[in-house]
């Protein structure tokens, strides 16, 4: 069965963040609910629709961006209270919009996330958590990764109450009366946490970045955690924003409701208690250009009739109902006359109003582009420009495709977007290719490169996947211009780090072969902590409390893995990978000689972490000349005249796969190339550094070593690494 859902506009807000829109709940099932939501322009309103029309119960503007709405009240009555966080201070409306609480929690940094369970607050900062009863400190946690959201379950409806965050750095924190009881380790960053109230006990869902959602099962002790992913990442799909569950089919079963980074809704089924090995089955998946910031089910528009509340990261609200009206969704079409909803008023902005010197800025830039003139930094280019449009962003690696995902994304149209970058970059894949123009300036003598993409009418977003090269570190640098002249020009930086293609871990393999690096110095445990972090993606923006602080993180293109210890004027790295070892003094290297400090240096190499590397690698490399191989013989069996099943079922077994696989190798070889061309440059820079560290220089045997490589064997390549006599470990001063 497939869910045919129809599009009903409700109106539009400001700007807006994940979690702040609600339906307030009501007594009846099926009777038509209010909308209370929030804006980051502190615009609160509540809702609901009648007779097809917008009628509004409440609105006001608070004062400061509203990071969070949720929907609570006192235990065995109906949870219709609504609590707002907004900067550092929390207020609380009845569902006809009357204020009963206002609360300030004199947190250091404002509200990013917050939790309500009957008098229990949970309120997060960027690493600051906070739990309070009835308006009463209960206790804190300093977290050192960056906090992302909270939420909290009573286990087998008792007075335990367990806290979980969802962390920057991989990880589930499991927090009982402020202190951590166990941390869950995650394949990738969450970005959302969802619990399920009545549903499925003590159960909780999870969205992370990589778009798979994962279901926590939690026993009667802290430590009894059981999952099952519920959403799988195996089609790529994009980062999860928001979920919620809602009988959408009328059944008594709940149905899972996904919102997607790049737009994209999907309904899925949810197994009962007693059908936990039954997989989800895809309901219903629509695409719709824009953030989702919320989805919540109920009804709204009609009684009777079940729908799914959408909120964008625009502040554009809609509704996908399952009664038709007139145009299913499946045809594209939505109805013809949008509902209205009006904005609240707020305090004007000196800023708001863009000045000529802005244009004058942007159209000098954008003619010094066309002529291929060189710039040091866009940004330097508009120190005068003002930042009245909020924009969505963010930089990730996506450790299954060894690529970063770069996204963008405006609440208006975007004309034209200007990347900069001062390393070299290979772009792999812009999602909805056919929608930009793209246009590459290359400054060779400045290692500067431009590119200029032109966007059709109507476009909000940008998504881009590159690859990097670790040991090349420098800044990619974005300009945005919407395609309305009374909005801003906007600019963004992003910083590709020196081992750009390492990710966080919580486990090291102490059975590999392994190289050391040890530093000694006058630096502090926090210098370090900063040298680090500028060298690695993922590390914690806060240092930990513990003497020696412990990192581990694994490449994600080759495997290999890297341990970092260090406190006040000690350091060691170990790493299986002598390239990172080799990155990492360099980095350090010149970040101690910018503070003038003395380091003492001592590497000790592995041997055996040579030819551990190399067959490490080797699988790839020739994964990549088994589809050269396949693609060979695919364009010769092409030219057999083939004609009906007796000719084909005559071929041998191993031509009739290559002859069934013909569009998977035809793709896999136009990118194969490109991978082999970063293997066999990888494997350049890993031979320069294995006889670097001995004081050797090996640039001439370089076109040797790319001889063995196209004609690859395993023991020609181990025989060109051993052609050197190393030396013992040795001390250097700096």
């Amino acid at each position: 069965m497939q869910l045919e859902l129809t599009r009903i506009n409700y109106g539009s807000v400001n700007t807006t963040l994940p979690n702040c829109l609600k339906l307030l709940p009501t007594r009846t099932p099926k009777k038509q609910q209010k909308i209370a939501v929030g804006d980051l322009d502190g615009n609160f309103q509540i809702f609901s629709v009648k007779a097809s029309e917008v009628q509004l119960t409440y609105q006001n503007y608070i004062g400061s961006k509203i990071s969070s709405v949720q929907i609570s009240g006192v235990e065995g009555t109906l949870l219709d209270k609504i609590f707002v966080a907004s900067d550092y201070v929390i207020k609380a409306f009845t569902k006809k919009g009357k204020m009963f609480l206002t609360f300030d929690t004199n947190l250091t940094e404002p509200l990013k996330s917050m939790f309500v369970s009957g008098a229990d607050l949970f309120i997060c900062g960027n690493h600051v958590y906070s739990h309070y009863r009835d308006c009463k400190e209960i206790g804190t946690y300093l977290c050192g990764d960056t906090i992302v959201d909270v939420a909290a379950l009573c286990l087998n409806n008792t007075n335990r109450i367990l806290t979980v965050l969802a962390c920057s750095g991989r990880v589930l924190r499991i927090l009982e009366n402020c202190r951590v009881r166990q941390i869950v380790e995650v394949d990738s960053v969450p970005t959302v946490l969802h619990v399920l109230k009545n549903v499925l006990g003590n159960r909780i869902l999870c969205g992370f970045t990589d778009g798979k959602i994962i279901l926590y099962n939690f026993g009667q002790f802290a430590r009894e955690i059981k999952q099952r992913t519920i959403v799988d990442a195996t089609s790529r799909t994009s980062a999860v924003t928001c979920i919620d569950t809602y009988d959408l089919l009328g059944d008594g079963v709940h149905s899972l409701i996904v919102g997607r980074r790049d737009g994209t809704i999907q309904v899925f089924t949810m197994a009962t208690d007693e059908d936990t090995d039954i997989e989800c089955r895809q309901l219903y998946n629509e695409l719709f250009l824009e953030s989702i910031s919320a989805v919540q089910g109920g009804c709204v528009f009609s009684q009777g009739w079940s729908e799914i509340v959408v909120l964008l990261f625009s502040g554009n609200i809609f509704g996908l109902t399952t009664q038709i009206i007139d145009a299913s969704l499946t045809n594209k079409e939505t109805v013809k006359k949008p509902l209205t909803l009006k904005n609240a008023k707020k305090v004007s902005d000196p800023n708001d109003a863009k000045t000529s010197n802005d244009e004058k800025i942007l159209t000098s830039l954008l003619e010094a582009t066309d002529m291929n003139q060189s710039s040091t930094s866009i940004q330097n280019k508009l120190t005068s420009a003002l930042s009245s449009i909020q924009v969505n962003d963010s930089l990730t690696l996506d450790k299954h495709d060894k690529t970063y995902n770069l996204f963008i994304e405006l609440p208006v149209p975007m004309s034209e977007i200007i990347l900069q970058s001062d390393i070299m970059i290979n772009i792999i894949k812009i999602e909805h290719e056919e929608h930009f123009t793209i246009k590459e300036v290359a400054d060779p003598q400045h290692n500067y490169f431009i590119r200029k993409i032109k966007l059709e009418e109507n476009i909000n977003s940008f998504e881009m996947k590159f690859q990097t090269i670790e040991g090349q570190y420098g800044s990619i640098e974005a300009l945005i211009v919407p395609s309305q002249t009374t909005h801003n020009v906007q600019t963004k930086s992003y910083t590709i780090r020196p081992l750009s293609l390492h990710f966080r871990s919580h486990k090291f393999d102490m059975s590999r072969p392994l190289n050391v690096l040890s530093l000694k110095g006058l630096f502090s445990q926090s210098e370090m902590h900063h040298w680090i972090s500028q060298c690695i993606p993922e590390v914690p923006e806060r240092l930990s409390t513990i003497e020696v602080s412990h990192l581990y993180f694994e490449n994600s293109l080759i495997g290999t893995v890297l341990e970092c210890k260090y406190s006040k004027g000690n350091a060691e790295f170990r790493s299986d990978n002598l390239s990172t070892i080799s990155i990492l003094k360099d980095f350090l290297t010149k970040e101690a000689t910018k503070k003038r400090l003395r380091l003492e240096i001592i590497t000790d190499i592995s041997e055996p972490s040579v030819a551990h590397f190399l067959r490490l690698i080797s699988d790839s490399i020739t994964y990549c000349f088994k589809i050269k191989k396949e693609y060979t013989f695919l364009q010769a069996l092409l030219q057999v005249d083939i004609r009906n099943d007796s000719d084909f079922n005559s071929l041998m077994p191993e031509y009739q796969s290559i002859l069934k696989k013909r569009t998977q190798i035809e793709e896999d070889f136009k990118k194969s190339k490109i991978i082999l061309d970063k293997y066999f440059g990888i494997v350049t820079d890993f031979y320069m550094d294995r006889f670097k560290f001995n004081g050797v220089i090996v640039r001439d045997k370089i076109p040797k070593l790319l001889e063995v490589l196209q004609n690859f064997n395993m023991n020609d390549l181990l025989d060109m690494f051993n052609t050197s006599e190393l030396g013992d470990s040795h001390l250097q001063i700096v």
